[in-house]
């Protein structure tokens, strides 16, 4: 079935300061502030721990409304669609998810979209899809999808993000240690 598209008004858009046509997935994050809170979906926070080079070879599961077949023609998704896929290479701004045995991948229209992890027992967004990744080009600036993805990481990112999370979210996320703060620099007691 076909999903339901529901809009919601943008009142500011922020892309990284950074962010050029040319720095790849160094920097590519951009920020939309909603006219309004949305209340009624249960949001899934970014990682504040840094990517350890030991999460090599275990699974982000990527998510998307990407194009689900390049071969042999290209077909658009009709729902939000999800893969597991092994992580690859960690850089300092970036990591890559790839398989090379399946080939699965995020694909053309998956960028922007998240890519969970979970750390210590809870799923975090550890990174947002930006550019193809050995993939064979298909030509006119599309590729078909047969290798993988390199996606931006938020937690390297955070000197950017926090002011934004703290004027527009809803506060210091709930920690036990200050290490574990992310939108503060110390945790509020209640």
């Amino acid at each position: 079935s076909k999903f339901k598209w529901v809009y919601h008004p943008v009142l500011q858009v922020h892309k990284h300061p950074k962010y050029t046509r040319g720095s790849g997935a160094n920097y590519d994050l951009g920020l939309l502030i909603l006219k309004s809170k949305i209340t009624n979906v249960t949001p899934i926070p970014i990682s504040r721990s840094k990517m350890e080079q030991s999460w090599i070879g275990k699974t982000v599961k990527v998510m998307g409304y990407g194009l689900t077949q390049t071969r042999p023609s290209f077909r658009s998704a009709d729902r939000k669609y999800a893969a597991d896929i092994p992580i690859y290479e960690i850089t300092t701004n970036h990591f890559t998810h790839y398989d090379q045995k399946t080939k699965k991948s995020a694909c053309h229209g998956d960028s922007g979209g998240p890519a969970f992890f979970k750390v210590k027992d809870k799923i975090l967004v550890v990174g947002v899809t930006s550019v193809a990744y050995r993939a064979t080009s298909a030509g006119q600036g599309r590729t078909y999808c047969d290798g993988g993805a390199i996606s931006t990481r938020p937690d390297a990112h955070q000197d950017w993000l926090n002011p934004y999370l703290q004027r527009y979210g809803d506060g210091p996320e709930p920690c036990k240690v200050d290490k574990d703060c992310f939108a503060c620099t110390t945790c509020q007691k209640n």
